[in-house]
């Protein structure tokens, strides 16, 4: 019982961490889908592109690429330094589909980096990108907590156990002292065909 109460928890546990990392996910995609989709229906990122001018908008990063892959516009680096995006995966699906989304871990497991790219009208992709905490450092802030909740439930899972045992236990043992009393022990449900059977041998003796 204590086994199968502890494995219950680790599992509700970890569902629990799945679905909440599923939906923090979703979240930040959505929000990054919503700043593009108001950047390119007012042509707010035609004017960043031509003033060269930092946006700055909750740490997110507009980067433009041209059609041939190359970096036209980038509000966090240098763009003559940057690599070509034509093999960007949210990139490349932004080209051929018209959109194209991609979560990439960050090497020091602190951060994920979501990326939300768009076609835009001219043909050229513009990607929003933003970082965001990442399921390691969610489950390493979480631990303490965590921990907690499982010691209590599993010192809970314990008494309980050791209760319940003790409380189906206890006719067996009487019985097992002294068999000449069977009549005055009060068994719960289940044990009274086994006591009946009992009984009716030990009268017959």
């Amino acid at each position: 019982m204590t086994a199968i109460a502890l494995l219950a928890i680790v599992a509700t546990m970890a569902l629990s961490i799945w679905i909440f990392n599923n939906m923090f996910q979703r979240q930040v995609m959505d929000d990054l889908r919503t700043t593009a989709n108001i950047l390119t229906s007012t042509e707010t990122i035609v004017s960043y592109v031509e003033e060269g001018y930092d946006p700055k908008i909750n740490n997110l990063r507009i980067t433009v690429i041209d059609t041939d892959g190359s970096v036209e516009y980038d509000s966090n680096a240098d763009i003559g330094s940057m690599n070509n995006h034509s093999d960007r995966p949210e990139v490349r699906e932004a080209f051929r589909t018209g959109k194209g989304e991609a979560i990439r871990k960050s090497d020091t497991r602190d951060k994920d980096t979501f990326y939300y790219a768009e076609r835009l009208p001219s043909g050229k992709v513009m990607r929003v990108a933003k970082e965001a905490v990442s399921l390691y450092s969610l489950l390493m802030s979480l631990l303490p907590s965590m921990l907690l909740v499982f010691i209590c439930l599993a010192v809970i899972s314990i008494l309980i156990a050791r209760y319940t045992t003790k409380k189906l236990m206890a006719p067996i043992e009487e019985m097992a002292i002294d068999l000449d009393h069977i009549d005055s022990i009060e068994p719960y449900e289940e044990l009274k065909p086994l006591l009946d059977k009992i009984h009716s041998q030990h009268q017959d003796i």
